[in-house]
């Protein structure tokens, strides 16, 4: 999972003019970050979100979140605040502007 992300990411920031190596290792952090989340939920989906203590004679003492949701929060958390960085939400493009693409054709007028 985290490959996919990491291509499709890279691949963004490279077509808009915004990767730079500086950034690839909170790049990885994010796609490590946005990994845990989608395996978290995955899991969660197999194995239900509430763990259940019974007594000894069968009645449900009392429920709880599994841990893996708090990963999960977590992770989603994470991811979103490094994504924000890069412009990969809605409101983060908003607020974000990219380098202007120039394009071969306005360089090759200019030696003309």
């Amino acid at each position: 999972m985290e490959t996919r992300e990491w291509i499709k990411v890279t691949n963004q920031l490279h077509n808009i003019g915004m990767l730079h190596s500086v950034d690839l290792k909170l790049i990885e952090a994010y796609c490590n970050e946005i990994s845990l989340y989608i395996e978290s939920e995955m899991k969660l989906r197999e194995v239900g979100r509430i763990d259940e203590f019974m007594s000894s004679e069968g009645e449900i003492l009392r429920r709880q979140s599994k841990p893996l949701v708090k990963i999960k929060n977590d992770a989603l958390a994470n991811s979103l605040k490094l994504a924000a960085q890069f412009g990969l939400t809605p409101v983060a493009r908003a607020s974000i502007s990219a380098p202007a693409k120039i394009q071969n054709t306005q360089i090759n007028n200019y030696f003309e």
